[in-house]
C-alpha cells in the first residue's frame, strides 16, 4: 500500500514584551512524502521539498492522487496582520504583561493511490504571561477586526490578573484536597492515559494500561478525536487519509480503544485507523499520536469539603508508562480558601501512581472547559511540539492521593 501526503504550513509565534520588543519565530514547511507500507508494520519514507516527488513521470501514485497533493502546496498562508500586532503591542506595554500570539495554519492532502482528500487545519491562541506557569490564555481569531482582538485580548489580561495573588501561605498543607479545575487537567490525561494507550506503546506491552480492565469510577470516560474541539485542535483527515474520529480511551471507567494509524491497525483485524496518524511535517513517517483529548465526567459535583489546592501551571515531570508511577511540578499552584481569599503557595511536585490515583478520582463540575496554545505540542520520539489540545470536567482527588511537597517558593 502507498500513502502520500502533501502539505503547505506555517507555524509562528510573537512575543510582546512589555518594554515594547517583539520576538519573532516563523517556520514555513512545503513539500510532500511518500510512505510504502511492507507489512508487519514496516514502512518505506520518502519525502522532498516542493512538488519534486509529485511530478511525471518518475512520481510513484498516479496523477489524479498526485495533482490533489500538489493543489495544496499552492494554497495560501495567513498570519497576522499590522494592526493586531499594533493593538497587541500597545496592550502589552499598557498592562505590564507578556503577550504570545501563536498560530499554526496548515494545507495538507493525504491518501492512497486510489485517491486523496485534503483538508485545511487552523489553531491560533494568545496567552498571557507574567511567569511561568503563571498565564492564561484564549482561541484568537485570525480573520476578526483589531477592536474585536483587542477585547478579547483585555479579556484574557483580567482572567491572569485574577490569578496574581500576591498573599502567600505559611506552610503547604499537610493534607488537602486536590481540585482539577476544568480545562486545567490536559497534560495530565494526555501522559497517565493517552500516551499509553497510543496503538505503538500499546502493542510494546510495557505499560501499565489492559483493554477491558476497569481503571476509574464508572461516570469517567475519556476520548480522543480532531472532531470535537470547538477551538482546539481540529480535523477531517488525519495525515495518511484516514477519517479522523474519536476513539473511547477510557469507557465509564474501563480501558477501551487504542488510538492507530494505518500500520499499527494493521497488527490487528480487529483495529480500524482511527484516524490518528500524525506526522511532524512531510519529513517524517506517521506514528499514531493523540489531537483533542477530553476526560467528561457524567455525574453530579462533589465540591471540596475544606481548603483545597488548584495546581495552575501543571506539568508532567517524570512518568513511566509501565508502572504507572509519576510526578507532576504546578509552577504557580493556589491554596483555595472556602471562608478567605486565596493564598499563593510555592512550587509544588504531586507524586503518585496513575491507578491509585484514576481509581480515587471524584467528580467537582461536570462542566468542560478546553486548553489550548498553539505554541507548544506534544513531544513524543523526539518529534516537536506537534499541535495537541485538551479538555476536562471538573474532578477531585481526595487528600493522601497524591503525595505533595514543596519545591521552591
Amino acid at each position: 500500500m502507498i500513502v502520500v501526503f502533501a502539505e503547505h504550513s506555517l507555524r509562528f509565534s510573537l512575543e510582546f514584551r512589555p518594554d515594547g520588543q517583539v520576538r519573532r519565530e516563523a517556520v514555513v514547511r512545503r513539500g510532500a512524502c511518500v510512505d510504502e507500507h511492507l507489512g508487519h508494520g514496516e514502512v518505506l519514507h520518502r519525502f522532498a521539498d516542493g512538488d519534486e516527488l509529485l511530478r511525471a513521470p518518475r512520481r510513484p501514485v498516479g496523477a489524479e492522487t498526485a495533482e490533489t497533493a500538489a493543489r495544496v502546496l499552492e494554497r495560501p498562508l495567513i498570519q497576522p496582520g499590522a494592526e493586531s500586532e499594533a493593538v497587541l503591542r500597545e496592550l502589552s506595554r499598557d498592562a505590564r504583561v507578556t503577550l504570545v500570539l501563536s498560530g499554526l495554519h496548515q494545507h495538507v492532502a493525504a491518501g492512497s493511490d486510489g485517491g486523496a482528500h485534503a483538508d485545511e487545519r487552523r489553531l491560533c491562541t494568545l496567552e498571557a504571561v507574567l511567569e511561568r506557569g503563571l498565564a492564561e490564555s484564549a482561541p484568537w481569531r485570525l480573520a476578526a477586526s483589531p477592536a474585536v482582538g483587542l477585547a478579547d485580548a483585555e479579556c484574557v489580561v483580567e482572567r491572569l490578573r485574577g490569578r496574581d495573588v500576591r498573599a502567600r501561605a505559611d506552610e503547604v498543607p499537610e493534607r488537602a484536597d486536590v481540585l482539577l479545575a476544568p480545562g486545567r487537567a490536559g497534560a495530565f490525561f494526555h501522559e497517565l492515559v493517552g500516551h499509553p494507550m497510543e496503538a505503538d506503546v500499546l502493542r510494546s506491552g510495557t505499560v501499565y494500561l489492559r483493554p477491558g480492565v476497569r481503571l476509574a469510577p464508572e461516570w469517567l470516560t475519556v476520548v480522543d478525536g480532531a472532531v470535537r474541539a470547538a477551538e482546539g485542535y481540529r480535523a477531517r483527515i488525519d495525515d495518511e487519509g484516514s477519517a479522523c474520529t474519536e476513539a473511547v480511551l477510557i469507557s465509564r471507567g474501563v480501558v477501551a480503544e487504542p488510538l492507530t494509524d494505518r500500520a499499527t491497525a494493521g497488527h490487528d483485524a480487529r483495529l480500524q485507523p482511527t484516524g490518528h496518524g500524525r506526522r511532524l511535517d512531510y519529513r517524517h513517517p506517521a506514528i499514531p499520536r493523540m489531537t483533542h483529548t477530553c476526560a467528561l465526567a457524567e455525574a453530579p459535583a462533589e465540591p471540596p469539603p475544606h481548603d483545597w489546592i488548584e495546581p495552575y501551571g501543571f506539568r508532567p515531570e517524570t512518568v513511566n508508562p509501565a508502572t504507572g508511577d509519576f510526578t507532576f511540578l504546578a509552577f504557580a499552584p493556589l491554596l483555595r480558601r472556602w471562608d478567605a481569599p486565596p493564598l499563593r503557595l510555592p512550587r509544588l511536585r504531586f507524586t503518585g501512581n496513575a491507578r491509585t490515583v484514576l481509581a480515587a478520582l471524584r467528580p467537582a463540575d461536570p462542566g468542560v472547559c478546553e486548553d489550548a496554545r498553539a505554541r507548544s505540542g506534544c513531544g513524543k520520539l523526539g518529534q516537536f511540539p506537534l499541535p495537541v489540545t485538551f479538555a476536562n470536567a471538573g474532578l477531585l482527588l481526595s487528600a493522601g492521593t497524591m503525595s505533595i511537597e514543596a519545591v521552591g517558593t
